[in-house]
């Protein structure tokens, strides 16, 4: 982080792009789980491939769901939390190098008037900043954590027989610009 950027290095991404990625993966793959059992689209043929979903075959394939979620979820968390933890220390270290050449600059000037000026203006960035990075942690990760849970506990709770309609099929689509006759 540079010194001179302190609280707009607090407000940038704290994650890399493995975790931004494993998020985006997390919250599609909770999509889905929640689209299957809210709107109870669980196919019982896939034509493409000549497979046809018994009822085990269902509850497998709902099960396979929530371990894809829950390998996700995990795996965000744990970046998360690894990322965060690295991002806090650099940010603190950075903080407090900054108290440090407060404390040789107040010693060197004593210069009250101005000190008591500079820490009332880092005071009011503080408190804007702080909230804003607040706001946005929880934006990023409660969300993605809160939709995930409510997947699995969603999948966990349905009955396949429940979500199966009859001839509930998926078909290869023909690609457009074939030929008509």
């Amino acid at each position: 982080m540079a010194e001179d950027n302190l609280f707009q290095n607090r407000l940038r991404e704290p994650f890399t792009e493995v975790t931004r990625r494993t998020r985006r993966n997390f919250l599609a793959a909770s999509v889905v789980g929640i689209v299957i059992v809210k709107v109870g689209l669980i196919p019982t043929k896939i034509s493409a491939f000549g497979i046809d979903f018994t009822q085990s075959n269902q509850n497998a394939l709902l099960n396979l769901i929530t371990l894809v979620i829950s390998y996700f979820g995990i795996a965000f968390f744990v970046y998360m939390l690894s990322e965060l933890t690295a991002w806090q220390i650099a940010f603190r270290s950075q903080e407090l190098k900054r108290i440090q050449d407060k404390e040789k600059l107040k010693i060197e000037h004593e210069d009250h008037d101005r000190m008591h000026w500079f820490m009332s203006r880092y005071r009011l960035t503080t408190n804007i900043a702080n909230p804003m990075f607040i706001l946005r942690i929880l934006f990023e990760v409660g969300v993605p954590l809160t939709v995930g849970i409510y997947a699995v506990v969603a999948i966990l709770s349905a009955d396949a027989s429940m979500l199966v309609e009859p001839n509930t099929t998926i078909q290869p689509t023909p690609k457009s610009g074939a030929a008509d006759g």
